[in-house]
């Protein structure tokens, strides 16, 4: 009988620390937050026309919906990339003359631009999903080596 009742403390005692455990690394996002976060995977596939090339990349752009104010980094593998560009497409389009932003790069693996959004784009990038998109450009691949939409992120609870 002793046995059967140190089992079952042990057996709450292991489930307790489970259960806390889980609420503690898969925090409630802040319903107060005033940001939105947008992440795009870059790859050739996705890419109008599509190419052979093996690079890949992500971006995140992170909006503040107060300030209007957002900030992207891009990191990629990309070889010689020649420059880089949020631009203004639905997927599997390249519309022309459709250049958002042009990015900074900041080393040989990064893009990076802080800026604002006027109400005409934050509108565009709250109501239609993925209209934005990233890519990178090479001499290889003059209209974009690896592109990505960006869509909103929703962290995983």
């Amino acid at each position: 009988m002793k046995r059967i009742f140190r089992f079952s403390a042990i057996l709450i005692l292991l489930l307790s620390i489970v259960s806390c455990s889980n609420s503690y690394n898969n925090p409630s996002p802040d319903p107060n937050s005033n940001t939105t976060t947008y992440k795009a995977i870059l790859s050739s596939s996705n890419e109008v026309p599509m190419n052979t090339s093996s690079a890949m990349g992500n971006a995140t752009l992170t909006f503040n919906n107060t300030t209007k104010a957002f900030t992207i980094t891009v990191t990629h593998n990309v070889v010689n990339p020649t420059m880089a560009h949020i631009h203004r497409g639905l997927a599997g389009t390249a519309p022309a003359n459709n250049v958002v932003f042009g990015l900074n790069s900041t080393s040989a693996t990064t893009y990076t631009l802080s800026g604002t959004l006027d109400a005409t784009q934050e509108a565009d990038l709250k109501t239609v999903p993925e209209l934005y998109y990233v890519n990178i450009h090479t001499a290889a691949n003059p209209t974009g080596e690896i592109r990505g939409q960006l869509i909103k992120y929703v962290a995983p609870y």
